[in-house]
């Protein structure tokens, strides 16, 4: 039986296939906090962290994502549901 967070994974998965898009599982090494998805398309690039509805993000979470969106000027979402994680893709899909 899948997770909640494992359907969104599967969604956003399949959406990205659908729209031509790259996602692409993420990990640091020797470093907590990363966002689950780096996705990219389009020459855009955007980081997506997957929770539930009642999912909260860690304290290492909330500073890596923060530091990702100030550094890179790339978009980071939290997406808990289809229609976040469209309207996070969304903005790759146009030129």
């Amino acid at each position: 039986m899948t997770t909640p967070e494992g359907k969104l994974k599967d969604y956003l998965v399949k959406r990205c296939r659908e729209l031509g898009l790259y996602a692409y599982k993420l990990s640091f090494e020797n470093r907590r906090g990363a966002p689950d998805w780096m996705v990219c398309g389009n020459g855009k690039l955007c980081f997506i962290e997957l929770k539930t509805s009642s999912g909260v993000l860690s304290a290492a979470q909330k500073k890596v994502l923060a530091e990702l969106g100030t550094s890179s000027g790339c978009r980071v979402w939290v997406c808990r549901t289809e229609n976040q994680i469209d309207g996070a893709l969304a903005g790759l899909c146009y030129v």
